[in-house]
């Protein structure tokens, strides 16, 4: 990849600086009318150097204060005298920090440089820490977090990241700050050779999880004898040694314990019952299956997280223990019910699921019962609910904090049951009109109850209705003021679409005046769309009709502010397109029916796929696109060629797949383009690829184009370029393909990854190869079987990785010749070696192997019989090991593996695994001294 030059940035003037610290400092008032805080206030931003970390800071610590002297306080500081390893403005913000938030604000010297938080996750940490003061009045902790949490991001401390709302990250400086004023009571441990040393006086643990958590990792772990936390952070699926659970259940102060992404853990021993004080608990992402018994003895404990445990099917029996519980997050697991006594949890805040069972565990009603409940909640198995009345004692009317809400019967139920019935549970449940998301699914009634639209939920944002097949017509959804989203997918029983939707004839503003996204998938039934208001949608961004066979009309005329808009499958549509001078984004697939007219020049990106459409209608529809930058066309026989106007000098990424007719020929005046696939085509007139005739290519992919055979430099009679852009070529079953001729001068500079595949016609790699492909670092030959030697002048130097798969000449002359002289590559570190039927002895060679590697794999070599001692001996680099599929493969010989390899698999392997058993196998004691081994399914680190 190419590096963007840099670009020095400048520091801010004195008075850029002063309007950032004023527009921080005055609130709720003017700085004119505070002259002399204004002097002061200049005179202070000329020490703040330009910086806008400083001033903004700067401006949070003076916010809201008008007295004088604290401004000049801060103006004469001897903090501005410290030395610069801090920003002395910095020390200074933090200096005048109140003790408590302080506390706070050093806590997350926890957290790595760059990493985002949660601010709802950052206030349960504090609240397991005991750093939020108990309000005089016994109010609300998680309230008084709140508090702690915005004044110090009005100090500008923390900064909300780019994404979420609710997501926030800290300056590097002010992450630095933290570190500083942390001593050794908070400790990361990082893998980028950044960590800190674990010490006795060590209180706070976080861990920035790598793929696999050795022991050697936790070694100091021990030390730490009055742990209160240990935190996961950028979890993701990785793998631990047993060591760190044995070591952490010795922690009994621990109040915050985070296992999270850690796949191998697929239970938690008893003795967590133990961690007596342990008041916020993270599994997420593990592989536990049922959590013991002996949890349910932490009464300390406020959160328990179990996001993603997919294998999680049951909660403890008596969980209702638990009753200092405010956070039980068990999204994405496969609980079945709840189990009785849910109801409890008096205190609980967040309860992301109730799952009801058939007859036993928790019935609806205990919901009510919990009347803190707020944020998420979703009920599921409503086809449970027996009485009507009971739904009605879920309460959730008075819940006035839940924001999100989701309510769903089976999925997998298709009997049309009591629809008066179901009607009557949904009608049970309306929820408070402060609600602001809610998904309704495989609902079985054929009507929507009264409360479901009503104008009265005024801050409701996004709406998804899900497979609600036995309904016959929409709710009244138009007048939802604050709607932003809305999907509706599997109504097959709906026919038509109107007024009832988006208005009923009375209604005072505009239908969905603030809706941005409309979805409509899986329609059977529906045949007309009736939008007879011209003022509807006027704020759409985002239109998509997906499956809907029998929509033969109409869409709404006019969508002012659509910028996408998508129509599949939808065969008998036969109306215009939307005008929509704004759109930026058009799909089509199957939807032959549509009367299509020239589209705006604002579109950036068309695909077609399935479609009759021909040249002329394609050139009629793009003839004012001169911002056209992305182009897809799959399946569509009768286009035969591209246009030759202005849209040939603005594409960028074109993409041409099963046009079995399409003339390549007007492919050439393309030349700005910087990404090309092209796929599944008969390539008449491309028997020959010219590279050098697309001078900005990027990135090339050709696939299974059988009339192609060469890859050239340039069309016949013309000069090429060297191509100094492209940084992938990817050739795939292309059958006919018989060589590389490019190397008459042309030098693709810049191509750092080749892949051939399935090419079984190609005899040679470019005979230039070092010279033509001088950058390349990754070549990828797989099934290619006809390829029998690597070039003679050698293999580019700065390759990286070689994978070789089903590709027995080459491989032979890897094996028996030696031709391919690996050791002189010197930044060589992957070599995959895969699916070979060429009869070897032994493996690998001596020398032939260079001693950079780092990576090696062996894969379904049937006829490998034993490693070779002499040519694993010198690889002082090999850190990890995979050896699969070699049936023939009987022993691991002693001191073969350098002491450099932490990762050994094997698989698949019946007699080396016999060997390598665990205490048992004969060659056990060879490998035993690896962290991380893999035999069959076993993993142990």
């Amino acid at each position: 990849m190419k590096t963007v030059p840099s670009y020095p940035l400048q520091t801010l003037s004195n008075d850029d600086c002063w309007q950032l610290l004023a527009k921080h400092a005055f609130v709720g008032t003017i700085p004119s009318l505070h002259p002399d805080l204004m002097a002061i206030g200049k005179a202070i931003v000329k020490r703040c150097d330009g910086l806008p970390l400083a001033a903004k800071t700067l401006g949070g610590l003076l916010r809201c204060n008008l007295d004088v002297a604290k401004w000049n306080k801060i103006l004469h500081s001897n903090f501005w005298d410290l030395p610069n390893d801090i920003l002395p403005v910095l020390k200074l913000s933090y200096y005048y920090l109140p003790s408590h938030l302080k506390r706070c604000f050093v806590y997350c010297s926890i957290f790595p440089k760059d990493y985002k938080f949660e601010k709802e996750k950052l206030i349960q940490l504090w609240m397991a820490e005991g750093l939020l003061e108990l309000p005089n009045d016994h109010g609300d902790v998680e309230e008084r977090g709140d508090d702690y949490f915005e004044d110090i991001r009005l100090r500008s401390f923390f900064q909300q990241s780019n994404g979420k709302k609710s997501s926030f990250v800290m300056h590097d400086l002010i992450s630095d700050l933290a570190k500083s004023v942390a001593g050794g009571f908070f400790c990361r441990l990082e893998g980028n050779g950044d960590s800190c040393d674990i010490i006795e006086r060590t209180r706070h643990l976080s861990n920035v999880q790598e793929v696999l958590d050795m022991r050697q990792k936790f070694q100091s772990l021990p030390k730490a004898k009055c742990l209160r936390a240990f935190l996961n952070v950028k979890s993701s699926y990785c793998h631990v040694s047993n060591v760190l659970m044995h070591d952490l259940l010795m922690k009994s102060s621990l109040r915050v314990l985070s296992l999270a992404g850690y796949g191998n853990i697929k239970e938690l021993p008893e003795d967590i019952g133990s961690l007596k004080y342990l008041r916020n608990l993270n599994l997420s992402e593990t592989s536990i299956r049922r959590l013991p018994n002996s949890l349910c003895t932490l009464y300390n404990l406020q959160a328990l997280t179990l996001h993603g445990c997919s294998d999680l099917v049951e909660l403890p029996r008596d969980i209702g223990r638990l009753i200092n519980m405010l956070y039980l997050d068990i999204r994405g697991t496969k609980l079945t019910r709840m189990l009785e006594g849910m109801g409890k949890l008096k205190d609980i805040r967040i309860l992301t699921d109730f799952v009801l069972g058939d007859q036993t565990g928790s019935s609806i009603n205990e919901l009510g019962k919990l009347k803190h409940l707020r944020g998420r909640l979703a009920i599921s198995r409503l086809k449970n609910v027996v009485n009507a009345r009971d739904a009605k004692d879920a309460n959730l009317k008075d819940k006035v904090n839940l924001k999100e809400l989701k309510l769903t019967w089976d999925e997998y139920d298709d009997i049309d049951g009591d629809s008066k019935h179901y009607r009557e549970v949904l009608e049970q449940l309306e929820p408070n009109t402060n609600l602001k998301h809610l998904v309704i699914g495989s609902y079985k009634g054929t009507r929507f109850p009264e409360w479901v639209g009503h104008f009265s939920f005024s801050n409701m944002v996004s709406l998804e209705f899900q497979d609600c097949k036995f309904c016959i017509s929409l709710p009244l959804l138009g007048q939802l003021s604050s709607l932003k989203s809305l999907s509706i997918s599997g109504f097959s029983g709906v026919v038509m679409v109107g007024e009832e939707f988006d208005s009923n004839g009375e209604a005072l503003t505009k239908p969905f005046g603030s809706l941005e996204i409309l979805v409509f998938e899986k329609m059977a039934g529906w045949e007309e769309w009736l939008c007879r208001s011209d003022e509807a949608f006027s704020l759409l961004q985002e239109l998509r009709i997906k499956d809907c066979p029998k929509l033969i009309k109409s869409l709404p005329k006019h969508l002012p502010s659509l910028k996408k808009l998508a129509i599949e499958d939808c065969e008998e549509l036969e109306c215009f397109l939307p005008r929509a001078p704004s759109i930026c984004e058009l799909e089509l697939k199957k939807c032959d029916a549509l009367q299509l007219e020239p589209l705006p020049c604002s579109l950036r990106e068309l695909k077609i796929a399935g479609s009759n459409m021909n040249d002329s209608i394609l050139e009629q529809m793009l003839q004012h696109c001169t911002h056209l930058d992305k182009l897809t066309i799959l399946n569509c026989s009768d286009i035969r060629s591209l246009p030759e106007d202005s849209v040939s000098i603005t594409l960028r990424d074109l993409c041409i797949h099963r046009c079995e007719d399409f003339d390549f020929s007007k492919i050439f005046l393309y030349t700005s383009l910087e990404s090309m696939k092209i796929d599944k085509m008969k390539c008449g007139q491309l028997e020959s690829f010219p590279l050098g005739s697309f001078p900005m290519l990027k990135h090339v992919e050709i696939w299974r184009c059988e009339e192609l055979k060469f890859i050239s430099a340039a069309l016949e009679g013309s000069h090429h370029q060297h191509l100094t852009c492209l940084d992938s070529l990817d050739i795939r079953s292309c059958q006919n393909f018989i060589s590389f001729q490019i190397e008459d001068g042309l030098s693709v500079t810049n191509l750092t990854r080749l892949t051939l595949w399935s090419c079984e016609s190609l005899k040679s790699l470019p005979e230039q190869m070092h010279s033509v492909f001088p950058s390349l670092k990754v070549l990828n030959i797989i099934d290619c079987p006809k390829i029998e030697r690597v070039p003679k002048e050698g293999l580019p130097s700065k390759l990286k990785q070689i994978t070789i798969f089903v590709t027995d000449k080459l491989i032979e002359s890897l094996i028996r010749k030696r031709e391919w002289s690996l050791h002189t590559l010197p930044s060589f570190t992957y070599f995959s070696l895969s699916y070979s039927g060429v009869e070897m002895e032994c493996f690998p060679d001596e020398h032939l192997l260079p001693s950079s590697l780092t990576s090696l794999r062996i894969n379904d070599l049937p006829n490998l019989k034993s490693l070779e001692y002499k040519g694993f001996q010198h690889l002082t680099s090999l850190c990890d090991l995979l050896i699969r599929g070699c049936p023939k493969l009987q022993s691991m010989p002693p001191n073969m593996l350098p002491p450099s390899l932490c990762d050994l698999e094997i698989r698949d392997c019946p007699l080396l695994e016999e060997r390598c058993e665990k205490e048992k196998g004969k060659d056990w004691a060879n490998i035993s001294h690896i962290p991380v081994i893999q035999i069959g399914s076993e993993l142990m680190i």
